[in-house]
């Protein structure tokens, strides 16, 4: 999971690091001018405490959230309702392998 939150979050200041606005800009400090990609690109998963679990559940389904972007378990997915959410993504099988749950 830290792989993918850590490819993303390379991904997202390179791919904006010549943009000359600081509102669509990501950098890996806040104090560098943009948006910090710690904060916006975070995980999910059941071996973070608790209080990380619901931290970053809370942010994450806040509307003005600073978290754009969730890493999660196929577990997490599943349990998650949150009503502005854009997509949801699976990067491998889910846990049931019956086509009518994938469609």
């Amino acid at each position: 999971m830290l792989f993918f939150v850590e490819t993303v979050r390379g991904w997202l200041v390179k791919l904006t690091e010549g943009c000359p606005d600081k509102e669509t800009r990501y950098c890996w400090h806040k104090s560098d001018g943009g948006i910090d990609v710690t904060r916006a690109v975070s995980f999910y998963t059941s071996s973070a405490a608790d209080s990380d679990q619901d931290d970053r559940y809370n942010e994450f389904s806040r509307l003005c959230s600073e978290i754009r972007i969730m890493g999660g378990t196929t577990a997490t997915s599943a349990g998650v309702n949150i009503g502005d959410m854009k997509l949801v993504g699976h990067w491998d099988c889910p846990i049931t392998m019956d086509l009518e749950d994938i469609l």
